[in-house]
């Protein structure tokens, strides 16, 4: 029923429940998981500065969990958002260490290809993003890697390599939008 309210937005709604939980003084057991929740939400709503906060907050709730991969992979984009480079660098790196293939150091270079870009380090975006259509393959990360690469060699003045990962791009996953 609510999805059907015009403007509903559920992540905002979330987000205003999470803090409310992080804030409650009897919020027991559910402290640490709404400061975790509390993250997803603000990422989803572009909030990186809010979403990174929170997410140390629970870091430092949840020693155990704290340098957990995907936990990690959050903070980083979350940190790349809010232009925290040097932080989100350096949790990159620890991922692509622990993690030197699979889902994780695909995940992980992306977010470098991320890094990259909003530092506007065009030409090494394009070098992140394009060696991870190449030895990655997934039908969720690898087209997007090749979008951003497309996006990257137009950044650095290459319209002929950026029609050649677009034509990739159309010809390997032609059901790909900039909304995937």
């Amino acid at each position: 029923m609510a999805g059907l309210i015009s403007g509903y937005q559920p992540t905002r709604e979330a987000a205003a429940w999470f803090t409310a939980v992080t804030l409650h003084p009897e919020a027991g057991d559910a402290l640490t998981s709404a400061w975790w929740e509390l993250a997803e939400a603000n990422r989803r709503l572009k909030q990186w500065a809010a979403a990174a906060a929170a997410c140390e907050r629970f870091r430092a709730l949840s020693p155990k969990e704290a340098d957990n991969i995907p936990v990690l992979l959050a903070l980083a984009e979350d940190q790349i958002g809010a232009g925290l480079f040097l932080p989100a660098k350096e949790h990159l790196d620890r991922i692509l260490l622990a993690e030197p293939e699979g889902k994780n150091n695909a995940a992980a270079r992306f977010l470098l290809g991320q890094w990259y870009l909003a530092q506007k380090a065009y030409s090494d975006a394009l070098k992140a993003f394009a060696t991870l259509s190449l030895i990655y393959r997934d039908d969720t990360l690898t087209p997007r890697a090749l979008f951003k690469a497309s996006q990257a060699a137009d950044l650095t003045g290459d319209r002929a390599q950026a029609e050649t990962f677009r034509k990739t791009l159309k010809d390997q996953y032609p059901a790909f939008t900039e909304e995937n």
